[in-house]
């Protein structure tokens, strides 16, 4: 139990780290611009491809976009859902905690 919660405090330092170095930087507004532009010309132009390569290549890029400008909404996230499993693992008493060993067990 203490080695998970080393790990819950390690990814709740890390998602504040990020979201608190990112969020007001202006680099990272410039990268998002960029990017929202990206994506927008992907969706603008997509359906004026026919081949099925390049289409692919759209898809992943898009993908990647997505993925970069949803990175602070992530680590909100998982920050969230990490202070989530600490309070749980802190107050026992309050929280019903999964035993994920026995239950895996018991499908076996």
């Amino acid at each position: 139990m203490e080695k998970y919660r080393d790990q819950l405090l390690s990814k709740i330092a890390d998602c504040h780290t990020v979201i608190d170095g990112i969020s007001n930087n202006s680099a990272w507004s410039i990268i998002v611009r960029d990017f929202e532009r990206y994506k927008k010309d992907i969706d603008a132009n997509w359906h004026l491809v026919n081949d099925e390569k390049k289409l692919a290549e759209f898809r992943v890029t898009k993908f990647a976009v997505v993925q970069l400008l949803n990175t602070i909404e992530t680590y909100k996230t998982d920050l969230a859902t990490a202070e989530k499993e600490l309070q749980k693992l802190d107050n026992p008493e309050k929280e019903v905690m999964k035993d994920y060993d026995a239950e895996t067990k018991m499908e076996k």
